[in-house]
């Protein structure tokens, strides 16, 4: 059930299994999307809209001490193929 315990991490700061494999693509601010709705059923996790800098209070900013992104890079050797086959299996589960 990893699918329904969004977002990922310690603190919260990844939005989607898909950029928990992919720590490059991980956006620096980011909000959840439809408000406390709406689940990204391909990339298992919330649906979310990037920003350039911190918008509100509603906006995730991974700059601040204790809420990085960073570390936990062991999916960024995948494929992209690698790594949505991971995904799909995990759907599975």
């Amino acid at each position: 059930g990893v699918w329904a315990t969004a977002p990922y991490l310690h603190n919260g700061s990844v939005p989607t299994i898909k950029l928990l494999l992919d720590s490059p693509s991980r956006p620096k601010f980011w909000k959840k999307s439809n408000g406390s709705k709406g689940y990204d059923y391909e990339f298992l996790g919330w649906k979310y809209e990037e920003n350039d800098h911190k918008e509100n209070k509603n906006t995730y900013d991974t700059t601040l001490e204790g809420y990085g992104n960073q570390g936990h890079y062991f999916g960024d050797k995948l494929s992209v193929g690698e790594r949505m086959a991971i995904i799909e299996y995990l759907k599975t589960l």
